[in-house]
């Protein structure tokens, strides 16, 4: 599913679309919505990342594991691959399967 497709969809409706904060945040900056806490508490979830056995070892594979891991851990958008070239990542992920 693609938040964004989802955003347009409902931006002229009355429906709802509950997504993180910084996430409405950014839609709201380009459609015509409004940001409101939901009315009933919502339970916490957990993210995680699934990956095939074989591309366990890929160092490819790894380094964007890697990268979504920070990312998601700093709460922040993940750099323009063209500004990552070259970097290597300084520490292991969380990895889960």
């Amino acid at each position: 599913s693609n938040l964004l497709t989802a955003a347009v969809a409902i931006a002229a409706t009355d429906l709802v679309l509950i997504v993180p904060h910084r996430v409405a945040t950014r839609i709201a900056a380009l459609l015509p919505l409004a940001i409101v806490d939901p009315p009933v508490e919502l339970s916490p979830y957990e993210v995680g990342l699934i990956w095939h056995e074989r591309c366990h070892r890929d160092p490819e594979h790894h380094w964007l594991r890697h990268k979504i891991a920070a990312a998601a851990a700093a709460g922040t958008e993940l750099a323009h691959p063209s500004k990552m070239r070259g970097q290597t990542a300084d520490a292991s992920p969380r990895e889960e399967a």
